[in-house]
This record gives structure tokens, C-alpha cells and sequence, in this order.
């Protein structure tokens, strides 16, 4: 997850990717109205849950992978979620 957060056109990370915690951020300015418009929209969409969090001041997105049975396809769906919300917000 946290690869295809670096290479993202819309995303960027946070922090360094710690175990199955990714915290990133919008690619543009710190904007912590979009961040939660995405976040509500995503969540709303019910494939993926994702939260907000402050990382050394600015507004992020925390994505926690704990299922056991995660799998690749899993992190695809994740990413396309969050791209295509992106682009509607």
C-alpha cells in the first residue's frame, strides 16, 4: 500500500511505512476540508474504512491493514477507492 501511495498522482505519504499503518496526505496543500470530504465519501462507499489523523501537524489519512487475509487485490481496491474519490471531490 505504502508503493503505490509513492507513486500516486493524487497522494503522498506521511511518514514511513510502519508495520500495516500507512499515513499520507493529499500530494497539494495541507487541506483538511478535502481530506475530510474524501474520507467521508470513501467510507461511505463501504469497500474500505480509513481515518483521519495529525501527523506532526498536518491533516492525514491513516490506513491500517490488520486482517490476516489481506491480499493484494485488497490494496488494488483500496487504492482505485481512493482515486476514484479523489476525482469526484
Amino acid at each position: 500500500f505504502g508503493k503505490a501511495i509513492e507513486s500516486s498522482a493524487y497522494y503522498t505519504l506521511a511518514s514511513p511505512v510502519r508495520l500495516n499503518t500507512v499515513c499520507f496526505t493529499l500530494e497539494e496543500e495541507d487541506n483538511k476540508e478535502k481530506i475530510n470530504l474524501i474520507l467521508a465519501e470513501l467510507n461511505k462507499r463501504g469497500r474500505v474504512f480509513m481515518t483521519p489523523t495529525l501527523y506532526k501537524g498536518k491533516t492525514c489519512i491513516r490506513a491500517a491493514m490488520v486482517n490476516w487475509r489481506t491480499v493484494k487485490g485488497d490494496i488494488e481496491i483500496a487504492i482505485n477507492e481512493l482515486d476514484e474519490v479523489y476525482k469526484v471531490i
